[in-house]
């Protein structure tokens, strides 16, 4: 069935209303649906609240694109594919419960090709112990804070050192 609005694209939401007993129902592609979320249409219908995207929670997503690529969130809804690594950055408040969701987590915690699991290894190694050492200032335990500073630093040089040896060997 063809959109009621625009006649052009395929009716993908139905909307209903009833009143004094006397039913409309609305046929609406996704762009004409969009539209008339933004132009407070439904806002008789009472859907806004009811789908989570009230007029003015929606309505600055609808123009957002990645910079890069020029992909909008609507189509990265769509399909589910990003157009490429900047829509991560561009889109992360509105992706991050979605990624989280399907993958489990936000960061990648998958395989590291073996030419950089150390290097990876020693940067988590060293983020772990920058928490642990935050922790101790707060607790203002000072001592096991130095410790901790030292064994940063050391790991840090360590990982310097690999770096470098990395690209002498290239």
């Amino acid at each position: 069935m063809k959109c009621e609005r625009c006649g052009k694209r395929e009716a993908t939401s139905v909307f209903t209303q009833t009143v004094n007993g006397t039913s409309k129902t609305v046929h609406l592609c996704s762009q004409c649906a969009q539209e008339q979320m933004m132009s407070g249409w439904f806002h008789d219908f009472g859907l806004g609240n009811f789908m989570g995207l009230s007029h003015n929670s929606y309505a600055p997503h609808a123009e957002k694109r990645c910079p890069n690529c020029g992909t909008s969130l609507e189509e990265i809804r769509q399909t589910g594919l990003v157009g490429c690594a900047k829509c991560y950055e561009t889109f992360a408040p509105e992706l991050s419960g979605t990624i989280e969701r399907i993958h489990g987590a936000s960061a990648h915690v998958g395989k590291i090709p073996s030419t950089s699991r150390t290097a990876v290894q020693l940067e988590g190694r060293i983020s772990e112990l920058k928490t642990r050492m935050a922790k101790a200032v707060a607790d203002q335990n000072f001592e096991q804070a130095a410790a901790l500073r030292d064994q940063i630093r050391d790991l840090e040089a360590q990982n310097n050192q690999d770096q470098q040896g990395k690209e002498k060997a290239e």
